[in-house]
């Protein structure tokens, strides 16, 4: 014969629930606390788990009242929901504040008053809490850094022009330099490509490059030529962060660029100077060939000539020939140095 096992039913549950001891052990295994306070929120009941959570003994909590439990700050919120209580019986009210601990530090509590002071065998507050501590803490830390990340982000508008785009470089978002450099508003960047403001500078190798970079989860840095919605140039110092998603692949692009368009006309002029003055040494370098070929070799030659005349002509125009040599080689002195200066002078600094 098949024997039938007998599962309990639910008078048999409710009766071991509503048993007085099986139902003070349940209360007191608990991972909430218990406090029942009477119509002036005095303590007269603590379970264990609350003395537990809290630290103090019943002797140490009798009598005790909210003003006794809550931290000043928290007081006016939790004396709105008392009152509320009082008005509204067996309807929780919830809140959360701040506890002493017995060792003195605080540990923060979800808490639902009711109130149950016409409830037959009761006649009581109940106040039911749980130790949220450990939440509130995260969300203080998550709240501290938000604020920290609001600041550098606020930093970083200061002084930097920013633009985020997604996967495919569609703009989502951009700063206010951004629109002050650009020459564009927010409704006219966002959603569309930075082509807006491509200058047409770069070659497609390039462009090609840096996208090939930052695919890949790399960070590009570069200086860029952009144009502005009146059509003049400006020069970005740029650099690009990809942001990596659970697949390690790129979901959206920071770039952070700043304004080095005063620093890339400098350079440009500097170019333009470096290119005038090599052209001016070239021409003095023509000079002094010149001086070397054409004017120093017809002197040489009526240097060579003056002696032979001389011999020639007597020693009556011998003074006058000796005074022409003497010009004549004077005037080579001359062409030499100058020929010397032009040739031997660095210029090495032109490059």
């Amino acid at each position: 014969m098949k024997q039938t096992i007998k599962q309990p039913g639910l008078s048999t549950t409710a009766f071991k629930i509503t048993n007085v001891e099986n139902y003070r052990k349940l209360v007191e295994s608990s991972y909430s606390g218990i406090t029942l306070l009477d119509k002036n929120f005095k303590i007269f009941y603590r379970s264990l788990s609350a003395a537990r959570m809290l630290g103090w003994t019943d002797i140490q909590r009798h009598n005790a009242q909210v003003a006794d439990l809550v931290h000043p700050d928290d007081m006016e919120n939790v004396l709105s929901v008392v009152q509320q209580t009082l008005l509204y019986p067996n309807i929780p009210q919830t809140c959360e504040f701040r506890s002493m601990h017995a060792k003195g530090y605080y540990i923060d509590l979800e808490c639902a008053f009711t109130n149950m002071l016409e409830a037959p065998g009761l006649n009581a507050i109940v106040c039911n809490w749980h130790d949220i501590t450990k939440r509130k803490d995260f969300e203080r830390s998550l709240k501290q850094t938000l604020a920290e990340l609001q600041d550098y982000k606020r930093a970083l508008d200061e002084c930097a022009i920013v633009a985020i785009t997604d996967s495919d470089g569609i703009i989502t978002n951009v700063n206010d330099r951004f629109c002050k450099v650009s020459q564009y508003n927010r409704d006219e960047l966002i959603g569309h490509t930075h082509r807006m403001v491509n200058s047409g500078y770069h070659s497609k190798q390039f462009i090609k490059k840096l996208w090939h970079t930052i695919t890949r989860g790399k960070v590009w840095r570069g200086e860029v030529r952009n144009k502005a919605k009146d059509g003049t140039f400006h020069w970005v110092d740029a650099t690009i962060v990809p942001f990596l998603g659970a697949d390690n692949k790129p979901y959206q692009y920071v770039a952070i660029r700043f304004d080095i368009t005063d620093k890339k006309n400098a350079e440009l002029e500097m170019e333009r100077l470096n290119k005038e003055l090599q052209q001016k040494y070239d021409q003095l370098k023509e000079i002094s060939w010149l001086q070397s070929h054409i004017i120093r070799a017809p002197l040489v030659r009526i240097m060579g000539l003056i002696p032979l005349v001389k011999e020639t002509k007597g020693a009556e125009n011998a003074l006058v020939f000796d005074y022409l040599l003497q010009s004549a080689e004077e005037l080579d002195t001359v062409i030499k140095k100058i020929t010397t200066l032009t040739t031997k002078q660095d210029f090495s600094f032109i490059n």
